[in-house]
């Protein structure tokens, strides 16, 4: 993926690194540049099907590239004076920042395997994973992270041009609640909330209309998938 750093290798910084902390889909682009290099030229996609698909099981995890055939690829909507379908954007320059697609099931297995030791250490989730690393407080590798009335929370999410995901991982109960949706507009965190609540009251059959269990095979629509 090193043809990508000519999209952004002129931008000005957001920031001096380390006096304030910004997201940055770049930082994570110039991060998968080096493990590139550190592997010995093997492409990123390589090792993340070696590294990670394949150790956890996630059949359906791939780049989201646009002109490839992918099947049962959703469509992205968003709201814009009623609803509309969104054009397909070229993401291939930002697979390490999370240019891939995969069903709710997939990213389930994915989370409960960031709980357990199959991807990363227990020494490496508290002190780097799950750490936060200056100057923010709250923020490490990929992952925000404080405290709840359930002992410690894991979150990230992801924004693209036609989704919205969530993740959420509670590292004590060894729980861990997902959501991709197929639209611009939605609130993944309020629809993760949704989906806890139900589920923790012990009526997950009576999810709302708009929060469906994930197939296997499917993508898009507000699918979600849990982790036990």
């Amino acid at each position: 993926i090193a043809w990508t750093i000519d999209f952004w290798k002129n931008n000005p910084l957001v920031a001096i690194p380390g006096d304030s902390f910004n997201y940055s889909s770049i930082g994570y682009v110039l991060a998968g540049m080096l493990l590139e290099v550190a592997y010995g030229g093997v492409s990123f996609d390589t090792l993340i099907q070696r590294e990670v698909a394949q150790v956890v099981g996630m059949n359906t995890l791939t780049p989201d590239n646009v002109w490839a055939n992918i099947p049962h690829r959703s469509r992205g909507y968003e709201l814009d004076d009623g609803l509309r379908q969104v054009t397909d954007d070229d993401v291939s320059w930002q697979a390490p920042a999370g240019g891939y697609t995969s069903t709710g099931l997939d990213l389930a297995r994915f989370c409960g395997a960031l709980n357990s030791e199959v991807l990363v250490s227990a020494e490496d989730q508290s002190g780097q994973l799950f750490a936060a690393h200056p100057p923010s407080r709250h923020y490490g590798f990929g992952f925000a992270f404080g405290e709840s009335a359930r002992g410690s929370r894991v979150t990230a999410y992801g924004a693209g041009q036609k989704a919205r995901t969530g993740l959420r991982l509670y590292p004590e109960e060894d729980l861990c609640f997902v959501l991709l949706t197929n639209s611009h507009h939605a609130d993944a965190d309020h629809l993760l909330n949704v989906a806890e609540t139900v589920w923790r009251e012990g009526e997950p059959n009576r999810l709302c209309p708009h929060l469906r269990p994930s197939p296997d095979g499917r993508r898009g629509h507000a699918y979600w998938g849990l982790h036990r």
